[in-house]
């Protein structure tokens, strides 16, 4: 395993193991970032994580710092 790949090990797996559920707010005019909303709180994600995502989807996802990551799309009633 090469350093790069232990580097990119090591960054995936920091920052929370909890799950939290937010909303995709919206995204940047770049179309780069996407803003998650969780409580009072905004969480960035790169859009490129998130193919197909629209503004009022509702999501799951690990946080580190206020980056947002790992994020699953919550299908249902709510989540389509």
């Amino acid at each position: 395993m090469s350093v790069a790949d232990q580097v990119i090990e090591v960054l995936k797996n920091f920052g929370s193991r909890e799950r939290f559920i937010g909303v995709i707010d919206h995204c940047d005019l770049a179309g780069t970032t996407v803003y998650i909303r969780s409580h009072d709180q905004s969480y960035l994600a790169f859009a490129s994580e998130l193919p197909g995502i629209k503004p009022g989807q509702l999501v799951s996802f690990r946080r580190d710092q206020l980056r947002a990551k790992d994020i699953i799309k919550i299908e249902g009633p709510h989540g389509t």
